[in-house]
Parts: C-alpha cells; structure tokens; sequence
C-alpha cells in the first residue's frame, strides 16, 4: 500500500521500486498520476496513448517530490482524493510541485462534485472529475502540453491559489464555556 504501483496499458512500462527514467521503450516521454485508483489509471492510460505519452502511475504522495524530480515526467496528474495515512499530505505534494517554476504541468483530479468548494473548481475547470470521459482528460492533456511557457507559469500561480483555497485545515475551534463571568466592564 506505501510503495509505488502501477497500472497502464499493456505494452507500457510501469515504475517498481526506484523509478527509472519516465521514458517508455519507443522513447516518449511519460504522464505521470499520483492516484491510488486503478479505474482512473486505466482511463487514463488511454487519454496517455492519445497525447503521445507513457502512464505512469504511483500511489505515494509522499514521495511525489523526489519522483517527479527524479524522472521528469511531461506532465503530473494528481488526484486530490488519494486516500493516505497523513490526510493532508496530497496537499503537501500538490504545494511542492507547484513550487517548483520549470516543473510540469500539473492537473488536479476529484470526484467529488458534491462537495462545496472541490464542486464550484471542477464547474470552473481549475479541477478535473475524474469520472469524465477518456477523451475529454487526453484533450486537457494535450492543451496543457501545447501552452506557451508564460501561460504555464500563469496557469501554475493561479494553482498556487486554488490549493491553499481547497486545502483543508486541522483547526480546532474555540470552546467557550457557556457560564461566563461577565465582570463590571463587559
């Protein structure tokens, strides 16, 4: 469950262990998904082929950083409902690789529609659903791919914005006691 798995179409290679480089047998460069749904993998390797590149899929947010450097993919799709032990740490991933200016494109995926504020992003288009059909994802892909670098950079601090707006907080709230000394001056 902690180590990177992957699920691709046949005839694409999948990272184990340490990653190698993220180019396929023919060369291609590599989409890569941080998504521990295997359905999601699935559909996009589709939308993959369709683009011109190799899927490949990892489930550990944690580690996105280091493998995302290590193996320059062409462009990272992250889905925002991956499941972890640390619940904020696909937020964590998400800032990281959108600090990075020469980083590549990143792509926000969910499925949740019926919450509030992931809801309003995904109507927007600043978060994809991830229930959307194959050829809808490979054109978002190819888009992205194709965008002059001044547009990626704004694309990326417009993202910068959405995560810390989505993020969710571990605040707790103030509890004050329903008996209280009012005092003279209140």
């Amino acid at each position: 469950m902690d180590c990177p798995v992957g699920a691709a179409a046949p005839g694409v290679r999948t990272l184990t262990g340490l990653p190698p480089p993220l180019l396929s047998e023919t060369g291609r460069r590599a989409l890569m998904l941080i998504s521990d749904d295997a359905g999601l993998g699935v559909r996009l390797g589709g939308a993959a082929e369709y683009a011109g590149l190799a899927l490949q899929q990892i489930n550990d947010a944690a580690n996105a950083l280091r493998l995302a450097a290590q193996c320059q993919p062409a462009i990272v799709c992250l889905d925002l409902d991956l499941r972890l032990p640390g619940r904020l740490a696909v937020w964590e991933a998400a800032e990281g690789l959108l600090r990075d200016e020469a980083g590549p494109p990143l792509v926000f995926l969910s499925g949740r529609t019926g919450h509030f504020d992931l809801g309003a992003a995904i109507r927007l288009g600043a978060v994809v659903d991830k229930s959307a059909h194959p050829a809808r994802l490979a054109e978002q892909v190819k888009r992205m791919l194709a965008e002059p670098e001044a547009r990626r950079e704004d694309r990326k601090a417009r993202q910068r914005l959405l995560v810390r707006w989505l993020r969710p907080y571990d605040w707790s709230i103030p509890v004050e006691p329903s008996h209280r000394h009012w005092g003279i001056n209140e």
